[in-house]
This record gives structure tokens, sequence and C-alpha cells, in this order.
């Protein structure tokens, strides 16, 4: 190694461990808060994706006062934006990997658009399966970006979770479907239809979610064609079935 080449080094070693102190300094919640919108300048002047990847750290720290901790992530959202498409390779790498993702798919939709954004939803989508986490949050959030997009494909992507044996996730799901089920084709809406109803009528106690199938079934006015007698059978008051086979409320 020549003399250059180790200086190299030592400089990038530097860096390397200047970005990480900011790092904690940034994410440390019992600091001032100027010490953290300090360390949040000092990364974004320094501008690597290391040092970016630093200040997306932000976003899965939290300071005990909210409002001071949702200014400050907007702030670092600000600085984000200010990098532009500079920040994408580690903002792609952080929503990957991280749970705390709701500011960094904020930013990735300003910076890239709807439809770039889209694309990455999916590839993050079909990284998951329907089953137990510990932290479902993730998941949930990229449901719900996925719900914002009027296309018919994006059923198929969302459908698998409502087997998901965490109610959260499940109850997004149905949330996502009420929000995109007039933009589908028959198809896909009876498979949803179908699947929703087989949920309702199954034996496991989950009133949340049997909640959730009455209001979107209401709401949309989606008929129980082919299972009337169970469904009637399971609602209860206030909740009826009419001859049509629409679920309805007494008073209303």
């Amino acid at each position: 190694m020549g003399i250059s080449d180790f200086f190299s080094n030592f400089k990038e070693k530097q860096k390397s461990r200047r970005i990480s102190r900011l790092t904690s300094k940034l994410c440390e919640k019992y600091n001032q808060d100027y010490e953290r919108y300090g360390a949040a300048d000092e990364l974004f002047e320094i501008g690597t994706p290391e040092a970016i990847y630093g200040l997306l750290k932000r976003f899965s720290s939290h300071v005990p006062n909210v409002e001071q901790d949702d200014k400050e992530k907007r702030y670092v959202l600000g600085l984000l934006l200010k990098k532009g498409e500079a920040v994408v390779p580690p903002l792609i790498e952080f929503i990957k990997n991280e749970e705390e993702i709701v500011y960094p798919l904020e930013a990735l939709n300003k910076i890239l658009g709807k439809e770039k954004t889209l694309e990455i939803l999916k590839d993050l989508v079909t990284s998951f399966s329907p089953e137990y986490d510990r932290d479902p949050s993730k998941k949930i959030e990229v449901i719900k970006g996925l719900s914002n997009y009027e296309l018919p494909e994006i059923a198929d992507y969302i459908l698998p979770f409502l087997n998901d044996p965490n109610d959260d996730v499940v109850l997004a799901s149905i949330v996502a479907f009420r929000k995109i089920y007039d933009n589908l084709d028959e198809e896909r809406k009876e498979s949803i239809r179908v699947k929703l109803i087989e949920i309702f009528l199954s034996d496991e106690e989950k009133p949340r979610v049997e909640r959730s199938i009455i209001d979107m079934f209401m709401e949309l006015k989606i008929k129980v064609t082919g299972y009337k007698k169970s469904v009637a059978e399971k609602l209860n008051k206030p909740y009826y079935l009419d001859k049509k086979g629409h679920i309805k409320k007494l008073g209303m």
C-alpha cells in the first residue's frame, strides 16, 4: 500500500467514524433538539450514501415529545428533498431494510413520482408473506401505500394478506379494498367478496375484523348472495340481512 492509499483509507475511516457519531447524536432522544438539528445538518453536508443513510435513521428513533419528534422528522424529510435523486439509492436500501418507512415512502414518492414508487412498493410487498411478524407496521404501511393506486392489479398484491394472522394487517387490507373496490373488474370483486364472507363466517373470534367487513359490505352495498343463511345466522343486532342480501343496520 502506497502512502497516498494509506492516507486515503485513513480519511475514509475518519469520515465513517464521524458519520457514526453524528448518527448516534441525531438519534439520541435525550439530546437537546438543537444538537439533533446540528447533527442532521452535518450529515446533509457530508452527503455521501453512508451519511444519507445515517440521516434516514432519524425516522427509526423517537423523542418523548411527539410534536417535536414529528417536527424534526419533517425537517429531515426537507433535507432529503433538497438532495433530490441523489438520495434515492440509500433511501431504497433503508425502505427495504428498516421498519419505520412512512416518511421515507413520502420522500420517495415526492422525488421519483407515483409510477416509480409503485414499482418499489410492488417489489416490497412481494418480499412479505402472510405470516406472523412481531412488528407488522412495515407491512401495513406498504399495503396503505398500494391502496393509493387506482389500478385493478393492486388487488392481487393485497389479497394474500387477508390470510395474515395479525388482525391489524387484515384490517389494513380491508381498508385498502374499500378504497379500490369500485375500480376493480368483476372477477376481482367476486374473489374479494367471497374471501371476506369466508373470513366473516370462520370459527375464529375476530370482532374487529368482522365489524370492518360488515362496514365495507354496508358502505359499498355488496350482497352476500350464496351465503345468505349462514351470514344471517351469524349477524347480531343491530345488523340484519334484507331480502336482496344486503347487510343493514336497524334504525338506518
